[in-house]
């Protein structure tokens, strides 16, 4: 049972227990109507495309990678060390040759006309050994130790965000149940990597097979013996020396050619595309689900709070010992009732087991041969099925030879085609350059006109904005002379008013036609006060004028007087 499925199980047996309380059943229907917002699910998925250039590249190049390698590539190298007679095992054309050049070899040497053999003291051992690790295959483990590492880490990274879960919960809830007032805030996050219910979608998962498959090959190269005994050697770095086996030899010619690709490829070779998903609000199920979870939490702070944990223990294992004793008794009483009913038919404890085991007998020959029954099915399957995938792999053979003589035949007509086409677009290409320099030529002309009609255009306009921008002066300075004029005016007119109420106020006081009190009022005060003032600018401005013109007949008076006294 993995954790899911027990998660489920548990939280399954939970639920049954509390949707039989009526207690938990309202509290769960006053969590769900008690949200604040509404609650939300968000998981996203990321949708990866694999770009295929790199993916094909690597596909056709290991083809002849392991055609190289299975050249075995060597180079025979020649040992050769001067060693007593009695040591020699064998005599090679080498040896002889060196001994005819080192005569000081021979120790014995036959008189003329006698059998015996020329014998030397010491003779050239020449042991002849197989270098593999020649130039060539240096360069393909370099290359295969390069793929490993170029397929890993991509592979590593498109199945990780393929594989990738990643998703949040927030919960807010203010609950009123009965005397209880619950506050519960939940913002929730978890991020997991290869999960197995994130799949990559089907296209995706096609290509990463195929990788897989590369990866794979790389691997099985890596670990052929050749490449083990290469291993040893010093490892091949940049530069490749294009040795003539590099260059003339298809199969390593096509290495070649995919080392030159793999090393220059700095993209990240596939793409990712965020697909969110949202849950809210929350379904009537999942929002009830959800409320068994702010239950929970309430009873785990509560009985944590309060020391309960004893205590409850203690009436769990009394009550596990009541439906104990309640189970034991539910035995008992079927017993006495199976004890009766075999009285009745008259049937004794050993007949009724015999019967049992004989009816349990029966049941596991039959079980048996259910299953011979699905053995030999599963065999049929098989059969049918390696013969269904040998007849698909005789049609995959078919199609690639049917396809890649369909693409030759493609590549022909397309090239005619393009070469047609290519033409076609110069001769085009060439009419529209001379109609477009015309219509350039034009353009040209009539953008000069357009210029110089436009200047025209702007000048005249410059001139009307000016006379326009006089205008606008001249009348708001009349404007805002008659406003001055108006506003002096209206000042006059409510001065002259004020007076007159004052003036009018004053009479009917001495003729006692004003009540006490009557201007006692907020508004009626302030307007008194307006009229005094308006009173006492007239009286001052009066006053004023008094004084000169009783100056002005004082100074006649004094005048005339000492007119008067001259001519006396």
């Amino acid at each position: 049972m993995n954790r899911l499925d027990l998660y489920f199980r548990a939280f399954t047996d939970y639920r049954k227990l509390t949707k039989e309380s009526s207690d938990s059943t309202h509290l769960r229907a006053a969590i769900l109507g008690g949200s604040l917002e509404p609650d939300k699910i968000v998981s996203t998925q990321y949708i990866v495309s694999v770009d295929s250039d790199w993916v094909d590249a690597l596909e056709k190049g290991l083809v002849y990678v392991a055609k190289a390698v299975k050249e075995e590539r060597q180079f025979i190298r020649r040992n050769g060390e001067v060693v007593p007679i009695e040591k020699a095992k064998a005599v090679s054309r080498a040896s002889v040759e060196h001994l005819a050049r080192h005569s000081n070899y021979i120790s014995h040497v036959p008189e003329e006309g006698s059998s015996d053999d020329l014998i030397p003291d010491k003779i050239l051992l020449v042991e002849k050994l197989s270098d593999y690790a020649v130039y060539e295959n240096r360069f393909l483990y370099a290359l295969l130790l390069f793929l490993n590492d170029f397929i890993a880490v991509r592979l590593n990274q498109i199945t990780d965000l393929a594989n990738k879960y990643l998703a949040h919960t927030s919960i807010k809830k203010d609950v009123t149940f009965g005397k209880r007032h619950l506050v519960y805030t939940v913002d929730f996050d978890e991020t997991s990597r290869d999960d197995p219910y994130r799949q990559a979608d089907q296209s995706t998962q096609a290509v990463i097979d195929r990788i897989l498959a590369e990866q794979h090959e790389v691997t099985m190269l890596l670990n052929t013996p050749l490449m083990k005994e290469v291993a040893k050697a010093p490892l091949v770095h940049a530069p490749i020396t294009k040795t003539n086996v590099l260059k003339m030899n298809p199969n390593f010619k096509a290495s070649l050619v995919l080392w030159d690709f793999v090393t220059s490829y700095n993209k990240k070779g596939y793409g990712v595309q965020e697909r969110p998903s949202v849950i809210s609000p929350f379904p009537e199920l999942v929002g009830d689900e959800f409320a068994e979870l702010l239950a929970l939490t309430s009873f785990l702070t509560y009985e944590n709070a309060n020391g309960l944990r004893e205590e409850l223990l203690k009436r769990y294992q009394e009550e596990e010992k009541r439906r104990q004793k309640e189970e034991q008794q539910k035995l008992a009483d079927r017993i006495k009732l199976l004890k009766k009913r075999l009285k009745e038919e008259g049937i004794t404890p050993e007949e009724y087991i015999g019967l049992l085991e004989k009816r349990i007998n029966d049941l596991e020959a039959n079980l048996v041969e259910k299953d011979e029954e699905i053995r030999i099915l599963n065999e049929k399957h098989e059969a049918e099925m390696e013969a269904l995938k040998q007849s698909h792999l005789a049609e995959i053979v078919a199609l690639k030879e049917a396809q890649a003589q369909a693409l030759k035949d493609l590549a022909a007509d397309y090239e005619a085609k393009l070469a047609a086409q290519k033409a076609d677009y110069e001769s085009q290409l060439a009419t529209q350059k001379a109609d477009y320099e015309q219509q350039l030529l034009a353009a040209a002309k009539a953008k000069d006109d357009l210029a110089a009609a436009k200047n025209h255009e702007i000048e005249e306009l410059e001139k009307s904005e000016a006379q326009k921008d006089q205008t606008i002066a001249a009348s708001e300075a009349a404007l805002a002379q008659e406003k001055s004029d108006r506003a002096t005016e209206k000042e006059q007119l409510i001065y002259e008013k004020r007076l007159a109420e004052a003036e009018l106020q004053a009479l009917q006081n001495d003729k006692g036609k004003i009540k006490r009190g009557e201007f006692t009022s907020k508004d009626r005060f302030e307007e008194l006060e307006r009229e005094r003032d308006a009173f006492n600018r007239f009286f001052n401005a009066e006053w004023k004028a008094a004084k000169a013109k009783i100056r002005e007949e004082t100074y006649a008076k004094a005048k005339e007087e000492r007119t008067k006294r001259k001519s006396k």
